[in-house]
C-alpha cells in the first residue's frame, strides 16, 4: 500500500483503541512473535533504559501473532520486570498501516531478517525506523539516511540510537528520504 495515512487521525485510533498514555514516545513492533524476532531483546533494552531515567515517558506496543509459548513468556517477563504500564502485547491487527503511520518510531530487531516488510511499510508511512545492522535490514536502511540501524543484541547501542532518536525532535529529514527510497524502489507499482 503506497497511500500514506494522516499521522494524527492514527494516532488518535491508536488513542481509542488501544489503552496507552497519550503523553509518550510510541515505539512499535510490528510483526510476527517468534524467538527469532528478537522480541525479548527488546524488553531486555527496556529494562537497562529504565535505570537511566529518561525524563521523556516511553511505550512499546508489540501487534503481532505467533508462538503462544513464546507469547506467554513476554507477558510473564514484563510482569516480572514491572513493565506493564510501559510495554503491551495487543495481538494482530487488521491495521497495520494505521498502526505503522501512528507510531513514533518502529523498531526491528531480528538479526536474521531476509526482508523487513514492515520497514517498508513504516517508510512509507514516514514513520522513521530503529533496526539491526543485519539480514535484509541492510538491503533497505542506508544508516543515518533513511533510518538508524544498531548493532545485533546490543541493548547498550539500540538505546544510545533510541535516545538520539527521542532527543532529535526532528526527524522529517530521515523519514523524507526513507519515504522517496521507498516509494521509488518498493511501491507496489515497481
Amino acid at each position: 500500500v503506497n497511500n500514506k495515512i494522516d499521522k494524527q487521525e492514527a494516532l488518535n485510533f491508536i488513542y481509542t483503541k488501544y489503552d496507552i498514555p497519550r503523553d509518550s514516545f510510541l515505539i512499535g513492533y510490528v510483526g510476527r512473535l517468534v524467538d527469532y524476532k528478537k522480541v525479548d531483546f527488546l524488553i531486555d533494552c527496556f529494562i537497562e533504559l529504565k535505570k537511566q531515567n529518561i525524563s521523556t515517558p516511553i511505550f512499546l506496543a508489540i501487534f503481532g501473532d505467533g508462538d503462544s509459548k513464546y507469547i506467554n513468556n513476554l507477558n510473564k517477563y514484563i510482569e516480572k520486570n514491572e513493565l506493564k504500564t510501559q510495554i503491551k502485547l495487543f495481538g494482530f491487527s487488521y491495521d497495520p498501516n494505521v498502526i505503522i503511520s501512528g507510531l513514533d518510531l518502529l523498531v526491528a530487531c531480528s538479526p536474521r531478517d531476509a526482508f523487513g516488510r514492515s520497514i517498508v511499510e513504516a517508510m512509507l508511512q514516514e514513520t522513521p525506523v530503529l533496526a539491526a545492522s543485519a539480514g535484509g535490514h541492510l538491503e533497505i536502511i542506508e544508516n543515518g539516511i533513511t533510518g538508524i540501524l544498531y548493532e545485533p543484541n546490543n541493548c547498550s547501542d539500540f538505546n544510545d540510537k533510541l535516545t538520539q532518536l527521542i532527543l532529535n525532535q526532528d526527524k522529517s529529514k530521515l523519514t523524507i528520504n526513507a519515504y522517496s527510497m521507498a516509494h521509488n524502489k518498493f511501491s507496489s507499482k515497481t
